[in-house]
């Protein structure tokens, strides 16, 4: 397995959007240059290896 990353995701003007949480965010920050993340992004977290946890926000 490799880095777990753990995502909030938010629905945001009837979009859905990916934040990065907790102690692997800001190296996904660092990454991404940005605070949210596209699918596409998260899809290519996958492929190079990170484990995804997604966390709804209510």
């Amino acid at each position: 397995m490799g880095v777990k990353v753990t995502l909030e995701v938010r629905s945001v003007t009837g979009r859905i959007r990916y934040y990065p949480t907790g102690e692997n965010a800001k190296p996904v920050f660092d990454l991404i240059k940005k605070k949210t993340l596209s699918e596409l992004e998260v899809e290519a977290l996958k492929a190079l290896g990170c484990e995804i946890e997604r966390i709804k926000k209510d």
